[in-house]
């Protein structure tokens, strides 16, 4: 392996470290800690050229460098965010840094400003209701940058951001002159899709231009998420590489001398970036881009592999918050698949399956850089798509091809502007198909389960893997066919056994999950499992239910149709099976606005509407159904659903632990419950609305004597959730209280013994 890959490895980790201590300390110990890893650097400079570059000196060196270009952008970022505070309200340009994005709270970008000494510092730009910039676009305001609330500080410090404005009006100024044609071009381009609807429209505008905003809003970005194609609608590495090998195909088809496919390729990936808006990750993918066609045309592995390493160096000295970034660890990521594993899997495709040498290269390069992004994917979105090999071998080229022939589409509309519907529309219905069978392979039972990493843990494995397959993988020719089809085919057996087995082994089980600001509790007997509320953070729900091992759902019962308790039921319905979904009856038919949202998320998936005195029955156990007999409230709090659920849990037909399921409703639904002798005894409460003030009294409290109170609240969250007044009341009522913000998950394990309570930290 080149010496300079193990520099660059060490040197990317240390900055990350220290880039992000640098967070939590002031900037003169940055300076400090700055100068001794400087100081560290020159002795292991000393160290490496008196061994002539053995690995381990060259290691200390990428950790004392990285550390040094850590420490020295926390430095700086620490000192431009202290300019930035104390500047007042003043006139200046802002240069867009990435597209507006829509956001919880209206539309958003990075942008880059200039302070009063000179320097340029980024800030996120919160944009006036309805606006909406494009990459590079220039604009004129008078700002004054906000410090970050502290709940909000990583997001700032691990994008490079000072701050943030808050724009009441827009005053755009163009595009700088030196993108000027490029933001034309591109600006012509999205026009060209005006009048376009549906999901063909917007897949490709994302595909071609970047513009994804669409996309984002349309069910198929969940669908191509679960199944393992959410790197080619990024512009990324992958993305771009997958477009390349596309181009390389038809090229090598035209026999095209090898020196002009390099020059084809490469004019061929900027044309592809100019499209996109040029956003910094997209230049960035670019160069990695090139560095993986240097891989795919040299002979010697080791130089596209020093290439790569290189340019990661660079990236990191020009900007140490890169560090950190998403963008920039899949692009180097895809970059390295294909230029350790792209060559032999192309020759392991056309053995194993026998097929032409071209669309096994095609195949190759896309598995490579699918395989090397999985883990970092998986910690992103929550969710391993099992039918990822299959759907990057049909879909995944398709992607491709649609990509470079809809840029000639382009092309040709802007020049014969008459024919631009036609070819535009034509383009359109080519998206439409893939979104088809897009959905189709995302209809799969088991397509796709929820799955949990941590990013260090899945940069690691795949570094791990990387160095072993350079060091020991077996040439295809020394391998008979037959043989590596039955290890193939053993390994895949041997996985899924292990993936569907492991449910089996859990008990009877009431998890309150950690989702942040909102409510999921899992109700499961080994493989039977009932998930009541989804929460509104996709990623966090499905890790956690990847962490209980649930691979399917009996039913989804929503208690009512507030966002942080249904917001994640279209990633979930996406994510696994789900047989059905369960939701208060009058929800079916009520005017309001959450509650049509709700029904249209549940188009395509079996409903049940519930009222009071329905009963529901899953593994050991039975859901007994206790309001609300009709809405009163248009799906509000006080329409939650409320449930008692009791556990048989060693079968002898006896109960042996109860649970009082509320949602968001309080007091006041209690006492109803109460005057109507409903409210009976429960073993573990959950605390209705996150421990509200009014949640529960002391009376309620008195009759329930429940001995566990689950609290489901997210941390540090501006509600002030929960009230001292409520957890004064639970701690009075005899009940040990658990909260997901101070102990994360909250396994009550039930038995015939009794409930077993243990925590996640």
């Amino acid at each position: 392996m080149p010496p300079v890959v193990p520099l660059a490895i060490a040197l990317w980790l240390a900055c990350a470290c220290a880039y992000r201590f640098a967070g939590g300390v002031s900037a003169g110990d940055c300076t400090l800690g700055c100068i001794v890893a400087l100081v560290c650097a020159l002795a292991a400079i000393v160290a490496t050229l008196r061994t002539r570059g053995s690995a381990p000196c060259l290691v200390l060196l990428g950790v004392a460098l990285g550390a040094t270009l850590g420490l020295l952008g926390g430095a700086q970022l620490h000192a431009l965010e202290q300019e930035a505070w104390d500047a007042p309200a003043r006139q200046t340009v802002l240069r867009a840094l990435s597209d507006s994005t829509e956001g919880d709270f209206g539309e958003s970008c990075l942008a880059q400003m200039q302070l009063p000494d000179g320097r340029l510092a980024k800030v996120r730009v919160n944009l006036p209701e309805g606006a909406q910039l494009s990459c590079w676009d220039l604009l004129q305001a008078s700002v004054k940058v906000s410090k970050p609330k502290e709940q909000a500080r990583d997001y700032y410090w691990s994008r490079g951001c000072v701050g943030s404005v808050t724009l009441s009006r827009l005053q755009e100024r163009g595009a700088s002159s030196a993108v000027a044609a490029v933001a034309q071009l591109r600006r012509k381009c999205q026009d060209l899709f005006e009048g376009q609807q549906g999901e063909g429209s917007a897949l490709m505008k994302g595909i071609l231009l970047g513009d994804r905003a669409d996309l984002f809003a349309q069910p198929v970005y969940g669908e191509v998420k679960a199944i393992g194609l959410a790197h080619v609608v990024a512009v990324s590495g992958a993305h771009l590489s997958a477009v390349a090998a596309a181009a390389a195909l038809l090229l090598r088809l035209l026999r095209m001398p090898k020196g002009a496919c390099v020059v084809a390729l490469v004019a061929f990936v900027c044309f592809c970036v100019v499209f996109t808006g040029a956003p910094q990750s997209a230049l960035r993918a670019a160069a990695m881009t090139v560095c993986a066609l240097f891989g795919y045309f040299v002979k010697r592995r080791s130089s596209p592999l020093s290439a790569l390493a290189l340019c990661v160096i660079g990236f990191l000295c020009l900007d140490p918050s890169a560090c950190l970034s998403v963008s920039f660890a899949l692009s180097a990521l895809s970059t390295f698949g294909i230029v350790v594993f792209g060559r032999y899997a192309s020759a392991w495709l056309a053995r194993i399956a026998s097929i032409p040498r071209g669309i096994a290269d095609l195949l190759g390069l896309t598995f490579s850089a699918n395989l090397c992004t999985l883990g970092v994917s998986v910690s992103l979105f929550g969710q391993l798509p099992l039918i990822s090999p299959l759907s990057n071998l049909l879909v995944g080229p398709v992607f491709s091809l649609l990509c470079c022939a809809g840029l000639f589409v382009l092309a040709a509309a802007l020049v014969l502007p008459f024919a631009a519907p036609v070819l535009v529309g034509a383009l359109c219905s080519a998206g439409q198909a893939v979104c088809e069978a897009v959905h189709l392979m995302s209809m799969l039972p088991f397509a796709c389960l929820p799955a949990t990493a941590s990013l260090p843990v899945a940069l690691g494995a795949t570094l791990l893997a990387g160095f072993s397959i350079w060091r020991w993988w077996p040439a295809p020719g020394r391998v008979r066919p037959s043989t590596a089809r039955l290890a193939l085919l053993a390994g895949v057996a041997c996985s899924l056994l292990s993936v569907f087995a492991v449910p089996l082994v859990h008990g009877s089980e009431i998890v309150m999950l950690d989702v942040g600001q909102g409510d999921a509790i899992l109700l499961r007997t080994g493989a039977h499992a009932v998930l009541v509320d989804t929460g509104t953070n996709d990623t966090q729900v499905l890790a956690a239910l990847a962490r209980h091992d649930v691979r399917s759902l009996d039913a989804v019962l929503i208690t009512h149709p507030d966002d942080d308790h249904c917001g994640s039921l279209p990633a979930l319905l996406d994510a696994l099976p789900v047989s059905r979904v369960c939701v208060a009856a009058d929800l079916l038919d009520s005017g309001s606005r959450n509650c049509a949202k709700l029904r249209s998320e549940m188009a395509d998936v079996t409903v049940e509407g519930l009222r009071a005195g329905d009963v529901l029955v899953f593994g050991a156990f039975t859901l007994d159904i206790l309001a609300p007999e009709s809405y009163r409230d248009e799906g509000g709090n006080a329409d939650s659903i409320v449930a008692r659920a009791a556990c048989d849990a060693d079968g002898d037909g006896q109960e042996d632990a109860s649970a009082l399921l509320t949602g968001d409703a309080e007091e006041e639904v209690l006492s109803e419950l109460a005057r109507a002798g409903r409210l009976e005894h429960a073993d573990i409460f959950k605390v209705g609305h996150h421990g509200s003030r009014g949640a529960v009294t002391m009376g309620q409290m008195e009759e329930m004597a429940p001995k566990i109170a689950l609290v489901s609240v997210g941390e540090g969250n501006r509600y002030g959730h929960p009230v001292q007044e409520t957890l004064d009341t639970l701690e009075q009522g005899g009940a040990a209280t658990y909260r997901t913000d101070e102990q994360g998950d909250v396994v009550c394990a039930l038995s015939g013994e009794g409930i077993r309570v243990s925590t996640q930290r």
